[in-house]
C-alpha cells in the first residue's frame, strides 16, 4: 500500500471517528437537565421569531426514548393576548419508530392546559392563523399525496 494511500485511509477514518464522537457528545450533552434547558432556550428563540409573538416554554425534559415532557408552556396570539397556556404537557412516544416513519403516541398529559381559539366573522380568519402561514411556503407545489408517516 502506497504511502499516500495509507494517509488517505486515516482521513477518512478520522473524519468517521470525528462525526461519531461529534453525535455521541450531542446526545449526551442533550441527556442532562443543562442540555435540554438549551435546547428548550434555542427552540423558544426560534419560534418568536418565526411567529413575532411571545413564546415561552419554560422546562424542557426528555429520555430520548419515549417520554417527552414540556412545563410551563405559553403562547400569545398577534393580538397579546393567550393563545395557549399548559402547565405541563407530556407524550410518551417511541421516539426510534420515527426512523421508521411510524407515530405511535401511548399516553398524552395535559394539565393545566388553555386554549384560546376565535374568528372574526367579516373575514373568518382565526386567531392561529398566523402560525399556519409561518411554517408553510407559498410557492410550494400542494402535495395530493399521502405523508408517508403511518400513526398508531
Amino acid at each position: 500500500m502506497t504511502i499516500y494511500l495509507r494517509r488517505l485511509l486515516y482521513v477518512i477514518l478520522g473524519l468517521i471517528a470525528l462525526v461519531l464522537v461529534l453525535v455521541v457528545g450531542v446526545v449526551v450533552f442533550l441527556q442532562f437537565p443543562a442540555g435540554q434547558d438549551f435546547v428548550a432556550r434555542r427552540a423558544e428563540g426560534y419560534l418568536r421569531d418565526k411567529l413575532h409573538t411571545e413564546v415561552k416554554l419554560g422546562t424542557f425534559r426528555t429520555d430520548f426514548r419515549h417520554a417527552i415532557n414540556f412545563d410551563d408552556v405559553y403562547l400569545a396570539d398577534q393580538q397579546r393576548d393567550t393563545l395557549l397556556s399548559v402547565g405541563h404537557l407530556g407524550v410518551s412516544v417511541d421516539i426510534f419508530a420515527l426512523l421508521k416513519k411510524q407515530v405511535n403516541i401511548k399516553d398524552v398529559e395535559l394539565e393545566n392546559g388553555r386554549v384560546r381559539l376565535t374568528r372574526t366573522e367579516p373575514d373568518s380568519v382565526n386567531n392561529y392563523d398566523f402560525i399556519i402561514k409561518a411554517f408553510t411556503d407559498p410557492t410550494a407545489p400542494v402535495d395530493t399525496t399521502s405523508s408517508g408517516l403511518k400513526y398508531d
